[in-house]
This record gives structure tokens, sequence and C-alpha cells, in this order.
């Protein structure tokens, strides 16, 4: 999903295309794709969702941080 809103965007407009395609499109270029999808998912009762969580606790404070201070246009 996220690969393909960049070139996406380009041939498109409207809310979405202008106010929230850019903030997955520079969360892919973080690399933050992978954590999203964690957190996404941290409200199910999956222990390997929060074994996942509490190993990499530095890559979601870092993506929480980098969401919080994200400038939207």
């Amino acid at each position: 999903m996220f690969e393909s809103l960049d070139d996406s965007k380009k041939r498109n407009s409207g809310f979405y295309w202008e106010f929230l395609a850019p903030y997955f499109i520079e969360l892919k270029k973080k690399k933050y794709e992978n954590v999203l999808a964690h957190l996404v998912f941290s409200n199910q009762e999956d222990e390997s969702v929060s074994a996942w969580s509490l190993e990499h606790d530095s890559s979601v404070r870092s993506f929480y941080e980098w969401s919080s201070n994200y400038k939207w246009d």
C-alpha cells in the first residue's frame, strides 16, 4: 500500500491525497510501516505482537516521536 502512494499522489487530488497521503509517504521513507502494522494490532490478545513491541521498544518510541512532530500542511 505505502509503496504505490508516492506515484499515485502525482495523478490524484483531494483531501486524502493532499493531507493524508504525504504522512504515509513519509512514514514509508522513514521505514515505520512495520512499526505501524504492529501498533494497529497491539490491542489484540496476541503474544507475538506484544513480544515484538517489547523487543522493538526504541522503534516504537521513535515512531511516536516522529508522528507527534510531523508537520501537517
